[in-house]
């Protein structure tokens, strides 16, 4: 669900910086190039989520590996769009980047909790 919550944030901001673009000029250029950059950034939002579970799956087996667990990674962000169509390979590829961004995007939200406010002391 936290993962969900990035993805989330980030179409926030896009859309925002996009429809605020879109009244301050008319120029289709500069649209079209702030939501390639919205792509962009999602994709690499995405990236980072496979990049986690890479190096999870590694850290199951044994010792951490990070360059083995962005292998992994790569192949696992590869797999739905090999083996679903269209939409369902973008749904698919999203919510399995989800889960790597979940823990990042608790600790973040979740950041300035300390023990003594968790204990009503």
């Amino acid at each position: 669900m936290y993962g969900l919550i990035a993805f989330g944030l980030l179409a926030f901001v896009g859309m925002y910086a996009v429809t605020q673009l879109g009244r301050l000029t008319t120029m289709a250029v500069l649209l079209q190039a702030s939501l390639v950059a919205l792509g962009l950034a999602a994709v690499v939002l995405g990236g980072f989520g496979y990049l986690v579970v890479g190096t999870w799956l590694t850290e199951v087996d044994g010792a951490r590996r990070p360059r083995s667990g962005a292998v992994i990674g790569a192949g696992l962000s590869a797999v739905p769009w090999v083996a679903l169509p269209g939409f369902l390979a973008v749904l698919g590829w999203v919510l399995l980047a989800t889960v790597g961004l979940g823990n990042v995007t608790r600790e973040w939200i979740h950041g300035e909790r300390t023990v003594e406010s968790e204990s009503g002391g």
